[in-house]
């Protein structure tokens, strides 16, 4: 019933008032809660949602991952199931205790990641004070990349970056300047230089495990995509990968025409942008993401 649920919720919000280990305690604190629930547009039904999964989750607490604004990126992927959010959650959790565990101690990205696969977060946020990631995939040099590292060496520096966009050490700055949890990012793809050579079986089939994981350990990590000068061939490509992603990641993307600056506007600053992206662009990289090359066409 409506009471039994709006008790229920009470219930859990005093448990974690009353019980929180003290390095969680501020995450949990209502006011800061109450912030995840404004900035992830929850319903008051995603609300108590929330509160239930968390408890459900309170077995893991002291992961370093038992946070509202972790946790609801899990609701949001399964609104109407429960039980699979939680079961996605605790899957995350396993692989978590393998190279993911303690990322930022333990691995040090390559330099020349920077440079062959040039991506990375944008000092400015996007209108809706969201972070902004530029991934200029037509300026990837995967072959220079395969010659020098495995796949598994590649997909544990794109899990790097992932970790880095939800637990870098932005995101502390980021929620002492904004006052609120990370959002979704804003995801700007730029495909200009795209050619075939992105598109042979063995680049095909890394790009299918890349988006996978992506998938499957990040839900809910992007909120819009915006694709942006891409080459005649991009439309050939697409009808070639496009089953790899769910319907509702297909759903965020925006795939621009000759007007990309004008869409590009609606969400962005324009002098939040790289000046290779608007001609008032004076955007800047976040470190550690200095690969060279940003404003060049």
């Amino acid at each position: 019933s409506s009471s039994s649920s709006s008790s229920s919720s009470s219930n859990w919000k005093q448990f974690y008032t009353d019980s929180c280990i003290e390095k969680e305690r501020d995450y949990w604190d209502p006011v800061w809660v109450q912030k995840v629930v404004d900035v992830w547009q929850l319903t008051p039904e995603l609300t108590d949602k929330l509160y239930e999964l968390a408890h459900r989750l309170s077995d893991v607490k002291c992961h370093m991952k038992y946070r509202p604004d972790v946790i609801v990126r899990y609701l949001k992927a399964r609104p109407n199931d429960i039980d699979e959010a939680e079961a996605w959650f605790r899957r995350m959790l396993e692989d978590w205790k393998g190279n993911r565990d303690g990322i930022f101690d333990h691995y040090d990205p390559p330099r020349l990641f920077f440079s062959c696969c040039p991506s990375g977060l944008l000092t400015g946020l996007d209108r809706e004070n969201d972070a902004i990631l530029v991934d200029r995939r037509g300026q990837q040099d995967l072959d220079t990349i395969l010659d020098n590292y495995t796949e598994e060496d590649i997909l544990m520096h794109f899990t790097w970056r992932s970790e880095f966009m939800i637990e870098g050490p932005w995101r502390k700055i980021y929620e002492e300047r904004e006052q609120r949890p990370v959002g979704r990012i804003l995801m700007i793809q730029d495909l200009k230089g795209l050619s075939r050579k992105h598109f042979t079986k063995k680049m095909l089939d890394l790009f299918g495990r890349i988006v996978k994981l992506s998938q499957s350990m990040y839900p809910e990590n992007v909120k819009k995509i915006i694709i942006i000068r891409a080459p005649a061939i991009f439309r050939i490509c697409w009808n070639v990968c496009k089953h790899l992603f769910r319907p509702k990641v297909q759903k965020k993307m925006i795939i621009c025409g000759s007007n990309y600056q004008q869409i590009l506007e609606k969400y962005v600053d324009p002098k939040h942008l790289p000046s290779c992206f608007h001609p008032e662009g004076q955007g800047t990289l976040m470190k550690p993401f200095m690969f060279k090359g940003l404003d060049e066409e």
